[in-house]
């Protein structure tokens, strides 16, 4: 995996973790590491941006947390779809 900073290697760890069937899916058609660096990227721009804006760094980070790391694939199956409500 070239050129990831370490936020690229906790978004690839998360979805190794969390989006299990997405991440064999990028890595069995060649497309992971792009997609990473992709993510890191747009990832970056964004905490520098609002860092830019008076932000600390953990505030950025906190406020893009849920766009950074996606839901796991138990609690949204296809990426886009709403979260579905806890039911017992």
């Amino acid at each position: 995996m070239n050129g990831l900073n370490s936020l690229g290697w906790q978004i690839h760890d998360h979805l190794k973790q969390y989006r299990p069937k997405m991440f064999q899916a990028l890595k069995a058609e060649g497309r992971l590491n792009q997609y990473v660096l992709d993510q890191q990227t747009k990832a970056d721009a964004s905490l520098t941006f609002l860092e830019q804006r008076g932000l600390q760094p953990h505030e950025a980070m906190e406020m893009l947390q849920d766009q950074i790391f996606p839901p796991s694939e138990e609690d949204v199956p296809n990426l886009g779809e709403t979260m579905q409500p806890y039911t017992d």
